[in-house]
């Protein structure tokens, strides 16, 4: 049950960047409210991960529904390989707020580099 509920969330993740950056994400106001709502959405995710990691317990998670799923993606990624994929999160943030960047461009240069943090052979 939770290798399904963690398939299903890393699949509705993938979904969503993939129609974001397929054209969900453009260079309009609309498109960079998508991005940035897709961003903070995924700031939120990775911060449960990294509490469910850190302080199990100790401070409530938002995404209460899904805490086996956390648990087991705070496992495969380590908190130093989280803290490093908020702090891209941040800075995609900060890039497609300040609208000198193409949404879509950042989102894939940000699944690129969210690969990166995730130790080798997890």
């Amino acid at each position: 049950t939770n290798t399904r509920k963690i398939v299903a969330s890393v699949r509705c993740l993938k979904d969503t960047v993939i129609t974001l950056a397929s054209g969900g994400a453009g260079s309009g106001a609309s498109g960079r409210n998508e991005t940035i709502l897709f961003l903070e959405m995924l700031r939120g995710l990775l911060r449960d991960i990294l509490i469910t990691q850190e302080a199990p317990g100790k401070i409530e998670l938002w995404h209460t529904d899904i805490r086996a799923a956390l648990a087991a993606m705070a496992e495969r990624w380590g908190s130093a390989g989280l803290i490093r994929a908020l702090e891209r999160v941040g800075e995609a943030m900060r890039d497609v707020d300040g609208g000198n960047t193409n949404p879509s461009l950042t989102l894939e240069t940000l699944v690129y580099s969210l690969r990166e943090t995730v130790p080798a052979g997890v």
